[in-house]
């Protein structure tokens, strides 16, 4: 599912890795059943969303999909 294409259908946000939960934005991937985890600030959408995409990159490289 690495590269996977947009987010799920039930997600709060709308990109992928990206959720919105108690007045923060956190962005979680897994890979090999490790879960990463980074928490933004609520103003800080564009920064996690951004972020989120580089991450994607960086753990699946060519693998990532688009968010």
């Amino acid at each position: 599912s690495a590269n996977r294409k947009g987010a799920n259908s039930n997600s709060n946000t709308g990109i992928r890795n990206v959720s919105h939960i108690k007045n923060k934005y956190h962005v979680q991937i897994m890979k090999n059943g490790i879960r990463n985890h980074w928490d933004f600030e609520e103003d800080q959408f564009e920064e996690a969303c951004r972020f989120a995409e580089q991450k994607r990159k960086e753990i699946f490289g060519e693998y990532a999909g688009n968010g």
